[in-house]
């Protein structure tokens, strides 16, 4: 059974246990978790999981409760705050580095699947790990 260490931190966990337990599901899972830097469509990671485009997309959303579209947004923001966290690139470097096509895109999907923005983000990391002035806030999660 998967727990919370082994999890992206904005997918639920029972979602990322259905996703991991079925095949089709799986092997979408799989290959988002070794390429989720370059761009996947929705008809690429069918093919992956066997699938025509149509059933993939209504079976992933049956097994998870989610679209595999919010699933990639969740999975690459879970990606980018772990490297904020561990690193000082740019916010730009980052997304660009987790697969987003434009600094507008992550943005909006960073603040959909956080709350909050990249750069307000950045500035909590930076006031909790002592790097910034100012008492620490509570950082969204």
């Amino acid at each position: 059974m998967a727990n919370a260490s082994d999890h992206p931190r904005f997918i639920e966990i029972n979602v990322w246990t259905r996703a991991k337990y079925y095949s089709c599901t799986r092997r979408a899972l799989e290959y988002l978790e070794a390429s989720f830097e370059t761009p996947i469509g929705l008809q690429e990671i069918a093919a992956i999981a066997c699938m025509e485009r149509t059933t993939f997309s209504k079976a992933f959303k049956r097994k998870t409760g989610i679209t595999f579209h919010e699933f990639v947004r969740a999975y690459r923001v879970s990606q980018a705050v772990s490297k904020m966290e561990q690193s000082d690139c740019s916010i730009t470097e980052i997304a660009f580095s987790m697969g987003f096509n434009s600094l507008d895109t992550f943005e909006r999907a960073f603040k959909k699947v956080t709350g909050t923005t990249p750069s307000q983000y950045r500035l909590e990391v930076l006031r909790t790990n002592g790097l910034m002035g100012g008492p620490p806030t509570r950082a969204a999660s």
